[in-house]
């Protein structure tokens, strides 16, 4: 029994140490995080439909990197790696908001669960919502949090699978400062 309970805790820190999810995307080897630099020609952001958590505003994800580098975080307030970069993305946000734009999409099945989270740690970062199925298939987002950084031309720069402390953010956005 106690060789079970253990094996139980072993597995269940390996899944929040690597993120909330099953499936490492292509090119990570099992419970690795992993950043993956984008070929000159390869991927290019789709253009997703997003809504402010209140359903009220509409924005597209091409209006968002049109004129500005975006620094793009899949998470859900349920996940906690994710919990523990957002102070992370926040502080980032401030120092380098003017030069690039800051936005979250969350994987929240109820939008109101994230909104409850960012009013009560205080946060400014945009987040928004979607059609979570299509985000996922569209970015590959298979466990959070996901990190995309995407130039002006639409190509995703880095890709991160995992949560950051502010070190590895800082070293993450370099390609577009």
């Amino acid at each position: 029994m106690k060789k079970w309970i253990i094996g139980c805790l072993i597995a269940a820190i390996s899944v929040f140490a690597a993120g909330c999810g099953s499936t490492p995307s292509a090119g990570a080897k099992a419970g690795q995080p992993h950043t993956a630099q984008a070929a000159p020609d390869a991927m290019k952001a789709s253009d997703l439909q997003l809504k402010t958590l209140d359903g009220k505003t509409a924005v597209s994800l091409k209006e968002l990197y049109k004129d500005t580098p975006v620094y793009l975080n899949f998470w859900a307030s349920w996940c906690p790696p994710c919990v523990r970069e957002m102070p992370h993305i926040e502080a980032l946000q401030k120092q380098y908001g003017d030069k690039i734009r800051f936005a979250a999409v969350t994987m929240d099945q109820n939008p109101a669960d994230a909104r409850a989270f960012i009013q009560d740690k205080g946060l400014t970062l945009p987040v928004y919502t979607g059609n979570l199925q299509a985000i996922a298939q569209l970015y590959d987002v298979s466990a959070i949090p996901v990190s995309l950084l995407i130039g002006t031309d639409g190509t995703i720069l880095a890709k991160h699978v995992g949560a950051m402390d502010e070190a590895e953010l800082k070293q993450f956005l370099q390609p577009a400062l």
